[in-house]
């Protein structure tokens, strides 16, 4: 296919292509060990960032909820705002955990 009859994306559509190689320019080669985490890391990426996205937004809400105000620290929460930010970070904390596990490749 020539660059003619390539489909032509949208301008906010961005598409970023990685690849495992198994030996560089200069001809050394990488092994397998090194070769299958690697891809698992490229496989995982996308939903790694999501995950840290949501981390930050997830830090963000508990830091809204502990604010300052006049100066001064929050020295009482109601037992629904602990619980509130106590099950957002609990809930969070099983998925990150389970994409790094993916990713390094254990089960």
């Amino acid at each position: 296919m020539d660059s003619l009859s390539r489909p032509i994306l949208p301008a906010n559509i961005r598409i970023y292509i990685a690849e495992l190689t198994t030996e560089d320019h200069e001809g050394r080669v990488a092994p397998d060990e090194q070769l299958y985490p690697n891809g698992r890391l490229l496989t995982k990426a996308p939903q790694l960032l999501k995950a840290l996205e949501d981390a930050f937004t997830l830090l963000d809400r508990v830091g809204d909820t502990l604010h300052y105000e006049d100066g001064l620290p929050v020295t009482a929460l109601e037992s629904r705002d602990i619980e509130i930010i106590y099950g957002d970070a609990v809930a969070e904390l099983a998925r990150f955990e389970t994409l790094i596990r993916e990713a390094r490749g254990q089960q």
